[in-house]
């Protein structure tokens, strides 16, 4: 349990730097242009082929959850975290 709880720190501290990394000192919000900025150089890291502006799009509408045009870091951490826990269901299949 403990352990767990040591994890679930460590990522949520994880999301909260990229979060800030992603803003790069422009406000408190990710633009829709700044998570395609991420995104793609994300998968640049990771070696995979850039998402479609309409993925990054699509994606963006689904978690601005108050559809306000932008991501809070409360609905980039559920972003984050959904993605992960997709990852990990492929990883076991």
């Amino acid at each position: 349990m403990l352990n767990d709880k040591i994890k679930e720190a460590s990522l949520k501290e994880n999301i909260s730097k990229q979060f800030i990394e992603i803003l790069g000192g422009k406000g408190d919000l990710i633009t829709l242009e700044m998570l395609a900025e991420a995104c793609k150089k994300q998968n640049a890291e990771f070696g995979l082929p850039d998402p479609t502006s309409e993925q990054i799009e699509e994606t963006f509408n689904f978690y601005d959850q108050d559809q306000d045009g932008y991501l809070n870091f409360k609905e980039y951490e559920h972003m984050v975290l959904a993605t992960l826990k997709g990852i990990a269901k492929v990883s076991k299949s």
